[in-house]
C-alpha cells in the first residue's frame, strides 16, 4: 500500500512537470504587453540598424565592471523593447538574443546577477514565445539558475526571487516549480510581524531593515502583486482572492497619504531621489489605483477612495502617524506636510548603488511643506544637505553618505528611543529626541488646521561643533517680505521669541551626479529660499509658527504656549480647545480648562473636549497613571507607540 502511494505521488509529480503551460504563458504574455508601452518605429529601426553582425551593439561596453548603471543591461533593455514592438521573429533580434545567452554576461551587483537579469530575460522569452528556437531557451538555463530562492531573502526581494522561479516553471513546462513560485509570492502578501520586513500593520513598507520604502520596494510590492493577480486569474496558479483587498488597503492607507496632487512626497521616495522622481512615482501609484478599481467589485466602497487618488485627492484631509516608521503626514485640501524621523528603532535614510549620496541627515526631522508641488520638485542637486527643510544638524564637512555595511549600524544612527508622536486622525504632533554622534536635542512639531508649531530645545553638539536648525529650504518664488514676520510664497514664518534667524536667498548651483552617482555631472542652477536658525556652539532651541496659507486665514493669535521648557513642549489651540504636550521627562504642565497635568514618565498627551489621547514613543510601558489636579487617571498604552484614546469624565 505504501509503495503504491509513493508511486502515485511520483507519477502525479511527473505529470505536473510535463504538463503544458501554454494557457498560462499566453495570459502572462498578454499582461506584459498591456503593461509595457512599445517603442516608436524610429527607435525600433535605430536599434535594428545599429546592431552588429555578431548580435552586439557598438555603443555598449560589455566589459563594464560597475555595479550601478551596468552598461550590458542596455542590451537586455533593447531586446525587451524590440520584443514589445513585435520584432521577436526578426532575424536580427534572434542574433542579439543569442549573443546575450552565449556570453552569459555577469555583473558584480548581486541584485542584477540574481534577480534583474534572470527576471528580464524571463519576460523576454515569455513575450516572444515560439518565435525563437527551443534550443536557445535550453542554452539560457544557466542564467536562470543564478537565481535561487533561499530563506535569507525577505519582502520584495523574496517576491522577485520567487517570480524568477515562476517564470522558469512557465518556460520549461515545470508546473511544480511554477506553483512553488506562486505560493512563495502569495506568502509575502501578508502583514509582516513586528521587526520583520514587508507590509506592516500601520501600512508602512520596510526593506533593508526598519526604514520606510514607499517609493522603492513598497512601490514594486504593489505593482508586482497586481501583475501576478492579473497574470493568473482563472488558472490553477491564481493568487488567493483576499490579496486584492490587501493591496487596496495598502495603497489607500499607506502610499496614498504621501501622494499630494498626484505626486509622491520626496520624503517617501526612499533612496532614489533622481530627476522627476516625485511625478513619475506618483504616476505609478495612480496607475495602480486604476488597476485595483478594475479588480474590485463595483459595490466595494474602496473604489470611491481609489477614484479620489486618481483625480489628485483634492479634499483628502487628516493626520496619520506611521508609528512603525517614525513618519507623520498632515493633510489639508490646500496644503500638505510630512515629517521624517529616525530613532533607535528606525533607519532615517540609506545610500546604496550610488543612490542618495548626500542623504544621511534626512531622518533628522526633514519636512516637506507642499501646496502645489513646485516648491521642491527636482531640487535635490541644489540642496545644502546640512540645511534640509526641518532638520537639525551639525555644520561640518563630514561625509553624508549613509551606507550601512553588513553587521554595522547606519552611520547616522539615532540612539534615542523617545521618537514618534501622537495622532487623533485629524491633528497630531511628532517628537524626536536626538542622540546622533555628538548631536543632541529635542524636536517637536504640532500640526493643526491653519498653522504648524515647531519647538526645539537642548540642541547642541557634545564636541562643541556649530549646529543649525533649518525652517525651510525651497525654490525662491516671488518677493520675500521681512516686515514683522517673514512672508514668502504665501507662507508666513512667525518667530514669537526671536532668535538667531538667518535668511539666504539667491542662486544655488549643484550637480545631479553628486546626489545619484551615475547621473550627469552637468551644472544646474536655480534661486532658493533658505531660512534657518544658527544655534552656534552653545545649547540652543527654537519656537516658531508656520502658517501655510497666510493670505486665506486669520492671524495665529489663538495659539497659547503651555510650556516651552527644555524638557516639556506644549501648546493649546483656543480655536479647537485642543492641548498637545510632549513630556520628554516626567513633569507637570497647566492646561486651560483642565488644570495641572502631572506624568511620572516620558509620554505624549493630547486633550480634546471630553477625550485624552496618549502614546508612549519608548514603547516600554503598558499603562500609565497621570494626575489631573488631584485626580488619578489610569491610561492604557499600546506597545507599538500608536495612540490610544480614553474618555475624560
Amino acid at each position: 500500500m505504501k509503495k503504491s502511494l509513493i508511486a502515485l505521488l511520483l507519477l502525479s509529480s511527473l505529470m505536473l512537470m510535463g504538463r503544458s503551460m501554454e494557457m498560462e504563458r499566453n495570459q502572462v504574455r498578454q499582461v506584459l504587453l498591456e503593461d509595457n508601452k512599445a517603442p516608436s518605429a524610429n527607435v525600433v529601426e535605430r536599434f535594428l540598424n545599429d546592431l552588429k553582425e555578431d548580435g552586439s551593439w557598438p555603443d555598449i561596453d560589455y566589459q563594464d565592471p560597475r555595479r550601478d548603471k551596468w552598461s550590458p543591461s542596455i542590451h537586455l533593455s533593447r531586446l525587451w523593447h524590440l520584443c514589445l514592438a513585435g520584432e521577436g521573429g526578426n532575424e536580427k533580434f534572434r542574433k542579439a538574443l543569442e549573443f546575450w545567452v552565449k556570453n552569459g554576461f555577469q555583473c558584480k551587483s548581486w541584485w542584477i546577477e540574481s534577480i534583474g537579469t534572470p527576471l528580464r530575460l524571463g519576460e523576454i522569452f515569455l513575450v516572444v514565445g515560439d518565435k525563437v528556437p527551443k534550443s536557445l531557451l535550453e542554452q539560457a538555463k544557466p542564467i536562470f539558475d543564478r537565481s535561487k530562492i533561499d530563506n535569507k531573502s525577505t519582502g520584495q526581494n523574496r517576491i522577485w526571487f520567487a517570480t524568477v522561479a515562476l517564470y522558469k516553471g512557465l518556460l520549461y513546462d515545470d508546473f511544480a516549480l511554477a506553483r512553488k513560485g506562486c505560493d512563495i509570492i502569495a506568502e509575502e502578501y501578508v502583514y509582516a510581524q513586528p521587526g520583520k520586513e514587508g507590509l506592516l500593520e500601520d501600512f508602512s513598507f520596510h526593506q533593508h531593515g526598519p526604514q520606510l520604502q514607499f517609493g522603492n520596494y513598497g512601490r514594486h510590492f504593489l505593482v508586482n502583486g497586481l501583475k501576478n493577480i492579473r497574470m493568473f486569474q482563472g488558472t490553477e496558479l491564481a493568487m488567493p482572492g483576499d490579496k486584492v483587498q490587501l493591496l487596496a488597503n495598502y495603497l489607500l492607507n499607506g502610499p496614498r497619504w504621501t501622494i499630494y496632487r498626484k505626486e509622491l512626497d520626496l520624503n517617501a521616495c526612499a533612496r532614489y531621489i533622481g530627476k522627476n522622481t516625485t511625478r513619475r512615482q506618483g504616476d505609478v501609484f495612480t496607475g495602480a489605483a486604476a488597476t485595483l478599481t478594475g479588480l474590485l467589485p463595483e459595490s466595494d466602497p474602496m473604489r470611491k477612495d481609489l477614484a479620489g487618488l486618481m483625480t489628485g485627492d483634492p479634499e483628502f484631509s487628516g493626520n496619520k502617524l506611521f508609528y512603525c516608521s517614525d513618519f507623520m503626514v498632515h493633510r489639508r485640501p490646500a496644503y500638505y506636510l510630512s515629517i521624517r524621523m529616525c530613532s533607535k528603532r528606525v533607519i532615517g535614510s540609506e545610500t546604496a548603488v550610488n543612490e542618495n549620496m548626500q542623504g544621511g541627515l534626512m531622518g533628522n526631522g526633514m519636512v516637506q511643506l507642499r501646496r502645489d508641488n513646485d516648491e521642491y520638485r527636482d531640487i535635490a542637486p541644489l540642496f545644502d544637505w546640512r540645511r534640509l527643510p526641518g532638520i537639525t544638524a551639525i555644520q561640518d564637512d563630514s561625509s553624508l553618505v549613509c551606507k550601512q555595511y553588513s553587521g554595522t549600524r547606519n552611520p547616522f544612527y539615532n540612539a534615542a528611543e523617545f521618537v514618534g508622536g501622537l495622532s487623533d486622525g485629524r491633528n497630531g504632533f511628532t517628537v524626536q529626541e536626538l542622540e546622533q554622534r555628538s548631536l543632541r536635542g529635542r524636536k517637536t512639531v504640532f500640526c493643526l488646521d491653519d498653522y504648524l508649531v515647531f519647538m526645539g530645545s537642548s540642541i547642541h553638539s557634545t564636541e562643541g561643533k556649530p549646529v543649525n536648525s533649518t525652517v525651510n529650504s525651497c525654490y525662491l518664488r516671488g518677493e520675500v517680505s521681512k516686515d514683522k514676520n517673514i512672508l514668502h510664497d504665501n507662507v508666513e514664518y512667525i518667530f514669537p521669541e526671536g532668535g538667531n534667524i538667518k535668511l539666504e536667498t539667491g542662486e544655488k548651483t549643484g550637480r545631479w551626479g553628486d546626489v545619484i552617482g551615475y547621473e550627469p555631472k552637468d551644472l544646474v542652477k536655480a534661486d532658493l529660499f533658505t531660512l534657518f536658525i544658527d544655534h552656534g556652539i552653545g545649547k540652543g532651541g527654537y519656537f516658531y509658527v508656520i502658517r501655510p496659507l497666510a493670505a486665506e486665514t486669520g492671524p495665529a493669535d489663538y495659539i497659547k504656549l503651555i510650556t516651552g521648557s527644555e524638557d516639556i513642549h506644549g501648546i493649546y489651540d483656543r480655536k479647537t480647545q485642543t492641548a498637545m504636550i510632549a513630556f520628554y521627562v516626567p513633569g507637570s504642565a497647566e492646561v486651560p480648562g483642565l488644570g495641572k497635568i502631572t506624568v511620572p514618565k516620558p509620554v505624549c498627551l493630547m486633550f480634546t473636549p471630553g477625550t485624552v489621547y496618549v502614546s508612549d514613543p519608548t514603547r516600554k510601558n503598558k499603562e500609565l497613571e497621570i494626575r489631573i489636579n488631584d485626580r488619578q487617571v489610569k491610561l492604557k498604552l499600546d506597545d507599538l507607540g500608536k495612540a490610544s484614546s480614553h474618555p475624560l469624565t
